[in-house]
């Protein structure tokens, strides 16, 4: 049963009930564990292991800044103050998982394989929902607001960590079949609506890997993966959406034209953020504004569309200052300071969204504004010994 709760917990943290009816109880799920997380951190003493330690630091590091810099800068009231940082708050949950690990009271083999199963699952459901145009209506229960969900409104950050722990599985395999199953997952998360962000950082994470990992690539490795892009490339060149691409990407190059108007409103809104958030930061370089709570958002700074998340680091920067581009940076270090080569392809796949999340934290601020699931996968890194090569069901740690 317990290994049921942690999948549970797992997909929660990969925000697949964002935007759900489910969105707010599992929201409270994660919150519980962040509670027990606090709870066996003084408990068992977990501050003398070393990388606890340090994700607890860094996460008390960006929420008492949050709460000095809104209720000082922004005058947010303290309650508000605390609220607005919940995503920070969630990374206490990994200490709990750490203690069910650890004191093995979980099958982390088991519930690994299983969470490969939800990504198929998921990946099937969102292509149903893009070729049949299935939508449903979310209502916020704090808002009231409702809004129509459709595929590309659904995260998919568990769609990309399945494509790098794939990749890992191919560099370790070089069974082509896997190169396949990245193919059809990132195409499920494109066939509705073309993202170019995702496009961009993902293609970015598997060029840096086969720079990291080049003694895993071989003659037949290289052949295996300009098949595979030539066959991807065909898909898009012939497919009905490939003009959609060309314009999207078309748009997104004349950010560096000067003379040329763009039409994209979703570029032109996020730089008029960038404006905002860079006005914001050189007031308060050091400390940044803080988090905002979503209610208060119009009574602190104007009835103006700003969403420091939008902006990626743009918006870090604003929200935390220096701070937080010190802590990105020093996530860039530990990542660096890890033995890529000492890794099996499971803990390869983590290491791997590792990558793709700094980078993508140029785009959305991910690992400062929501740094659970990076600290998750850092975390179980170290943790995890030889998952994929254990003959036992539980894991030696």
């Amino acid at each position: 049963m317990r290994n049921f709760f942690v999948v549970l917990y797992l997909i929660s943290i990969f925000n697949i009930f964002y935007l759900t009816p489910l969105s707010f109880i599992m929201d409270m799920y994660v919150h519980v564990f962040s509670i027990l997380g606090i709870y066996s951190f003084f408990t068992f003493k977990l501050i003398n292991v070393k990388v606890l330690k340090f994700i607890f630091c860094v996460s008390i590091i960006l929420i008492i800044s949050s709460l000095i810099s809104s209720t000082i800068v922004l005058k947010q009231d303290l309650f508000s103050s605390l609220i607005a940082t919940q995503h920070i708050f969630k990374t206490f949950s990994v200490f709990y998982l750490y203690v069910l690990i650890k004191k093995n009271r979980i099958n982390f083999t088991k519930i690994f394989k299983f969470l490969i199963k939800i990504i198929w699952f998921y990946t099937l459901f969102i292509i149903y929902m893009s070729i049949t145009d299935f939508s449903f209506v979310f209502k916020s229960s704090i808002s009231g607001d409702e809004l129509l969900i459709t595929a590309n409104k659904l995260q998919k950050d568990l769609l990309y960590f399945g494509q790098l722990y794939f990749f890992a599985k191919y560099l370790f395999s070089k069974k082509s079949i896997n190169l396949l199953y990245i193919i059809l997952i990132f195409c499920s998360t494109q066939l509705y609506d073309i993202q170019r962000g995702d496009i961009i950082f993902l293609i970015s994470t598997l060029l840096i890997s086969v720079f990291l990992f080049k003694r895993y690539i071989s003659v037949h490795t290289l052949f295996s993966i300009g098949l595979i892009s030539t066959l991807f490339i065909c898909i898009l060149t012939f497919s009905a959406i490939s003009e959609n691409i060309t314009e999207k990407f078309n748009q997104f190059s004349l950010v560096f034209s000067a003379d040329e108007k763009i039409d994209d409103p979703s570029i032109f809104v996020r730089l008029s953020e960038i404006s905002f958030a860079i006005e914001g930061f050189s007031e308060h370089p050091y400390t940044g504004h803080g988090l905002i709570r979503g209610s208060k958002k119009s009574e602190l700074i104007g009835d103006i569309y700003f969403y420091p998340a939008d902006i990626g680091l743009v918006g870090v920067m604003y929200s935390f200052g220096i701070i937080g581009l010190c802590v990105f940076l020093l996530f860039l270090r530990k990542i660096y300071l890890i033995d890529r080569f000492g890794l099996n392809f499971v803990n390869l796949g983590f290491y791997l969204y590792l990558i793709y999340s700094l980078l993508y934290t140029f785009k959305d601020g991910q690992v400062i504004f929501e740094p659970t699931r990076f600290l998750l996968c850092y975390l179980l890194i170290h943790l995890t010994d030889n998952v994929a090569n254990k003959k036992s069901t539980n894991i030696k740690l």
